[in-house]
């Protein structure tokens, strides 16, 4: 039996601009929060991070063999 509940369209989350806008929570409670990126264009609420927090953001790019 299983104790899930069926998740309702309405109620339904961007992960991606979830973990974002919680990171940038965290971060303004502890400067110890950084965030390590692959070369991607942070757009949204990862932007909004990069702006807020530039020495804490790092970008270290692609490294393709």
């Amino acid at each position: 039996m299983s104790t899930r509940l069926p998740l309702k369209k309405s109620i339904e989350v961007d992960v991606r601009n979830q973990f974002a806008e919680t990171l940038a929570k965290i971060a303004s409670e502890d400067s110890r929060v950084y965030i390590v990126v692959a070369d991607i264009s942070p757009a949204g609420p990862m932007a909004e991070f990069r702006d807020r927090y530039p020495d804490r953001f790092i970008n270290v790019g692609v490294s393709e063999q």
